[in-house]
């Protein structure tokens, strides 16, 4: 319930625990309200008199000075930021045989995410294979064409066949080393077929970086390739995420990149969550005659999730300062005016009509009628109002 529409609940409360004005439901107070007792009941009707009880449901501050960003509040979403999301292809094409990990697994840089079996590795490791005998045999080749010149066994034109062989080889080798390597086989896998002598026919996918699994695409027994979507797995990470919000062509001239953004969301009432325009959209659309924005968010706990609906607000100009009151001090009027209680110290409290700009962190500037230093009643603020209501309703009843 709004905090502006409670009026008749408050007047009830104030009913039921006696918490009345003194001079208005005098049956209720033991006094009689024609003749009040200890000058409670005030001649000015925009002004109420509290005894020290009720004191006890009201906070009085000081009016301060506070800085306010002037702004423009639209309508955006939370998305995964796309610099930063990854499909994960298998480098060969295959079958898929096991998958390690599930949707909303955090998973880091290396770690196995699933298997294929590809007759195109097998093929790939089979050439390494070949071509690290190849090169053994060259080495020596060349090692004994040398022995054999050093003794004069040889002539010196066979040495020189021998290197070259021996670096043809060589460069067979580390093509085949380096396809591999390129393919998604890690410098100890290759290690290991060569000390083996033989190839395993499962291709291990590795994770690319450190994220979150955000889409599963396939499912075991799949055919998947390189480069065809949609790919197996997709991961994305979230210690960052995108702000997107359309912003009215009215409020194009205020956008520039690097421009701090404010976002809220539902989910956390009261946090603010900060980030900068990193991305303008060129043009604007067509239809709706706005234009899409993206602004990178910090997100390291990890609150702000794909697809939330927030809030933002983009400055329009350059901070202000205005005296400020807590949004508790402030009473809306059913006439749409707002109106403060303005206290000199003691119990007395004056309805004054003020001029207020928009709410921003719980506090509103207030443009005209208040200045800084001067009292004011926050909390109960609006029982106040209720009091004041309801002395004014005595006093029409006792004429």
């Amino acid at each position: 319930m709004s905090k502006y529409n409670r009026a008749p609940l408050f007047a009830a409360i104030l009913l039921a625990t006696g918490l009345t004005v003194w001079g208005v439901h005098a049956s209720l107070a033991g006094v009689d309200h024609k003749h009040p007792t200890n000058n409670t009941l005030s001649a000015d009707p925009e002004s109420v008199v509290l005894n020290s009880l009720q004191m006890h449901s009201i906070h009085v501050e000081p009016v301060e000075q506070h800085r306010f960003e002037p702004s423009m509040s639209v309508p955006g979403y939370v998305d995964f930021d796309q610099d930063h999301t990854t499909p994960v292809y298998p480098a060969y094409a295959g079958i898929l045989n096991q998958i390690s990990v599930s949707v909303g697994d955090h998973v880091h840089r290396g770690q196995k995410l699933y298997t294929i079996n590809s007759p195109d590795l097998i093929q790939a490791a089979s050439q390494l294979l070949s071509s690290h005998s190849n090169l053994l045999l060259t080495q020596s080749s060349l090692q004994r064409a040398q022995a054999m010149l050093r003794i004069q066994a040889s002539a010196g034109k066979d040495v020189e066949q021998a290197l070259a062989d021996e670096r043809s080889a060589e460069a067979a080798y580390q093509a085949a080393r380096r396809t591999l390597q390129v393919m998604g086989s890690s410098d100890a896998q290759i290690d290991q077929w060569l000390q083996q002598g033989k190839i395993d026919k499962n291709l291990d996918v590795l994770s690319p970086m450190n994220g979150v699994v955000v889409l599963r695409n396939a499912a075991v027994g799949t055919l998947v390739q390189p480069g065809t979507a949609p790919a197996p797995l997709t991961l994305a990470a979230i210690d960052s995420i995108w702000l997107v919000a359309q912003v009215p062509e009215s409020g194009v001239a205020h956008l520039a990149l690097g421009e701090p953004v404010r976002v809220t969301v539902d989910a956390y009432p009261g946090q603010v969550f900060s980030g900068k325009i990193d991305r303008i959209a060129a043009a604007l659309d067509p239809n709706s005659h706005r234009v899409e924005i993206h602004a990178v968010i910090a997100n390291p706990s990890h609150q702000l999730l794909p697809q939330m609906i927030t809030t933002v607000s983009l400055p329009t100009s350059a901070p202000v300062v205005y005296p400020a009151l807590h949004e508790s001090g402030v009473v809306r009027g059913s006439d749409g005016t707002f109106s403060v209680f303005v206290t000199q110290g003691d119990h007395r409290f004056t309805r004054r009509l003020v001029h207020v700009g928009d709410e921003q962190d719980g506090y509103f500037p207030v443009l005209d009628g208040l200045r800084a230093g001067e009292q004011v009643a926050t909390e109960g603020a609006l029982f106040i109002s209720n009091a004041l209501d309801l002395q004014a309703g005595g006093s029409a009843s006792d004429d």
